[in-house]
């Protein structure tokens, strides 16, 4: 998981409330299960930590307190496709490594 990657994700929405969309580029160094890093894009700056356990990988990007978590499985074309969470609320996410 270790390098840079771009993700793009998206809660739609509902119930009144706005849809929220991320596209940072995060930049991963992996050290055994324990993922870190930085992500920054349009939302912000800020800091991303989390897991990985064999193909699944789960991050939260801290750009603000309570920042979105990401949580995905890497599929065998290489990309990262699952869950975004935020503000009690759940869309779909997608990452590949940058080129």
């Amino acid at each position: 998981m270790s390098g840079t990657w771009s993700v793009s994700g998206l809660i739609g929405p509902s119930g009144g409330i706005n849809g929220v969309t991320w596209s940072p580029t995060c930049v991963f160094q992996q050290a055994g299960d324990r993922l870190a890093g930085t992500c920054r894009g349009p939302a912000g700056v800020g800091p991303a930590a989390g897991a990985v356990s064999g193909a699944v990988v789960t991050f939260q990007w801290q750009y603000t307190p309570g920042g979105p978590i990401f949580s995905g499985v890497a599929g065998p074309d290489g990309v990262i496709r699952g869950s975004v969470t935020f503000d009690g609320r759940t869309g779909t996410f997608t990452a590949a490594r940058a080129p």
